[in-house]
């Protein structure tokens, strides 16, 4: 039984946080070893349909930027305070972005990308990358791709020509439900052009 507790290996001494002096006896010889004891935190989604988003999918099938913010951040074993902090928001904000409550600000975007380790192309939808290309150019192509003037694209919208042009002029940030609007006169136009 004592020949037992000898091959068993002890703390001779604490070198610090984590990191320890062991020894044992083993054929009348002591053996000595460093032990250092690394602890990381594991974050894991909390309900099941997290969890079958986030371990079957790779995060290029996800679309929406609220899916992909909470992929990358469990990705990383980071709490929402920790990326509230480093983006300059509460975690209450942080938390409604992830939640997809509240619309993202394109600088925190870029320092979510920056903080993911990824290039902001892939953590945008669309909508936001309509935005981040800039939407002025790319309203007015298809306004003239529509063969319409400022006015007749106001009153398909339900919106002043003057707004049309504040778009255009990249004077007024055009929101998601009008983006929509856009998106479906595109996909109009281009089927009328392949039938």
């Amino acid at each position: 039984m004592a020949s037992e507790n000898n091959h068993k290996w002890q703390i001779l001494n604490t070198l610090g946080d984590n990191m320890f002096m062991m020894s044992k006896h083993s054929n009348n010889t002591f053996v000595y070893a460093g032990l250092y004891i690394h602890s990381f935190s594991i974050l894991l989604p909390r309900s099941m349909s997290d969890k079958v988003k986030f371990n079957f999918s790779h995060p290029d099938q996800l679309e929406k930027i609220a899916d992909k913010l909470k992929y990358h951040r469990l990705r990383k074993s980071l709490h929402q305070s920790q990326v509230a902090e480093y983006i300059g928001v509460d975690r209450v904000t942080y938390v409604d972005y992830e939640n997809g409550m509240i619309d993202y600000p394109l600088d925190k975007l870029m320092l979510l990308a920056e903080l993911f380790d990824m290039d902001i192309i892939k953590l945008l939808d669309d909508y936001h990358l309509f935005l981040f290309h800039g939407q002025g150019n790319q309203a007015r192509k298809i306004r003239e791709d529509n063969r319409l003037t400022q006015k007749e694209l106001g009153v398909i919208l339900g919106l002043h020509r003057k707004t049309i042009l504040r778009y255009e002029k990249e004077q007024h940030i055009m929101g998601r439900e009008i983006w929509d609007k856009y998106v479906k006169l595109v996909s109009v136009d281009s089927k009328s052009t392949i039938d």
